[in-house]
């Protein structure tokens, strides 16, 4: 185990995952109400929550702020 001297990489405290990465595949359900011909694929994004959206960018904000 290493020992912090206090003076690490400024990356290193940054969440270092993709938001692709964090992303969980059918998160969302499919609208019951939906006519199959309005039915489309879905668009290739990251499945997350709003919060989880909101602390990804605001670790974006945070880490390009210290740079």
């Amino acid at each position: 185990m290493q020992e912090h001297t206090g003076t690490q990489n400024r990356c290193d405290n940054f969440a270092s995952r993709l938001i692709f990465e964090k992303s969980r595949k059918n998160t969302f359900k499919k609208c019951p109400h939906l006519p199959d011909a309005l039915a489309r694929a879905s668009p290739a994004i990251p499945e997350l929550s709003e919060p989880e959206v909101i602390r990804h960018y605001t670790a974006l904000s945070k880490f390009n702020d210290q740079i």
